[in-house]
């Protein structure tokens, strides 16, 4: 969820989602194979999580800027994270036509390159000189359509591979290597009307991810195209393997991304492996078998539990952690599952009434404090 979204109608993560047993046998054999997997570790002497051994590129997680970004970037840091999710908003930085404050961007991409962390940028948000309201795309009109693909070019060729960044940060940054930007994301949970005005629409999203496509392939042909990140089940929208069936109808749209990207929310353990097997099987009926899916959002609260069952307390959102990382991991080669993100490292100082469980989702509480799910992250990282 971006930056600045989370006032927005966000009702589906609370209520969506078939409620299965946490003790279904699904369950209880992937708490038997990590429970093996463990012992095996214990006995090789291998420390932390045989799941996340090894594989420190594998785990991500989703940043918001709330201030205090030094803070934020230390607690990054120390949470050995090699990449980060940030939300890049266009309509913060193109005030108007062609005027570009790059002032955030360089703090956020250059702060953590300084730390060894690579980000990577979900490019959303239409300026209000191009539509209203943000969430609109900018494809109605031609003007717009161009405003966009010169936004994308300007943003690689400043922070991607040789990007005229880099020059600045090498001198601020003298003895840190830089970490350009290799992949960027095309929206943001576009099969909800809450980011798609005025409702979901794969066609225009596919006029959208061409037109992206496009403009970062021209800039610089070895960065990376990342379809949005879509939840499973959506109120009110279009869940994700939908989304994905009638947009590998368009025209040439499986050529204009070079990764898939889903966010297999659900209260239980084999909600998520559902949506994750759905969304595969659907890429696989269309040719994209090989194709690697990335989970960019992944999160339970550290509230009290609730009815919609999001919200599993504090040692019920770190259980949950380990639960699906485990699970996922041991998976990822059948799911061809490349990255795992969680969903968000610190919690919003005021909340959010329109979301069960995105208000208490971080690793830390808004005050930097750690919750159990801090250590649990660490043991995978």
């Amino acid at each position: 969820m971006p930056d600045q979204m989370h006032t927005e109608n966000d009702t589906y993560r609370g209520t969506r989602m078939t409620r299965e047993s946490a003790g279904s046998p699904t369950v209880r054999r992937s708490m038997g194979l990590a429970a093996f997997v463990a012992t095996a570790a214990l006995a090789m002497g291998i420390a932390g999580s045989a799941a996340g051994s090894g594989h420190p590129n594998f785990y991500g997680l989703y940043y918001s800027h709330q201030g205090s970004e030094h803070k934020d970037f230390r607690s990054l840091s120390r949470a050995n994270v090699k990449t980060v999710r940030w939300t890049m908003q266009w309509s913060n930085i193109e005030g108007s036509k062609g005027n570009y404050n790059w002032a955030l961007p360089d703090k956020v991409i250059g702060g953590l390159s300084a730390r060894g962390i690579r980000v990577l940028p979900v490019v959303f948000g239409s300026p209000d000189w191009v539509t209203k309201p943000r969430t609109k795309p900018p494809t109605g009109s031609k003007e717009g359509r161009q405003a966009w693909k010169d936004f994308l070019t300007a943003a690689v060729n400043r922070y991607g591979s040789g990007g005229s960044f880099w020059a600045k940060y090498a001198v601020q940054h003298p003895a840190k290597a830089a970490k350009p930007v290799t992949a960027l994301q095309i929206w943001n949970e576009p099969n909800l009307p809450a980011y798609f005005h005025p409702r979901p629409s794969p066609s225009k999203y596919a006029n959208l991810l061409r037109l992206a496509h496009d403009a970062i392939k021209s800039a610089d042909s070895s960065t990376k195209v990342v379809i949005a990140g879509m939840p499973g089940n959506a109120v009110g929208g279009i869940d994700a393997p939908r989304f994905y069936k009638r947009l590998y109808k368009q025209k040439g749209a499986s050529k204009d991304f070079d990764i898939a990207a889903l966010h297999p929310y659900g209260p239980f353990l084999p909600d998520v492996r559902h949506w994750i097997k759905k969304t595969r099987k659907v890429m696989k009926k269309h040719g994209d078998r090989r194709k690697p899916l990335w989970l960019t959002e992944i999160a339970w609260g550290s509230d009290h539990p609730d009815r919609y069952g999001f919200n599993k307390g504090k040692r019920g959102q770190a259980r949950m952690l380990k639960r699906a990382f485990k699970d996922i991991y041991q998976h990822r080669h059948r799911w061809g599952v490349k990255r795992l993100f969680w969903f968000q490292l610190r919690d919003p100082k005021s909340g959010n009434p329109h979301c069960s469980f995105c208000g208490s989702a971080g690793l830390l509480k808004h005050s930097g404090k750690k919750k159990p799910a801090w250590r649990a992250f660490k043991h995978f990282t």
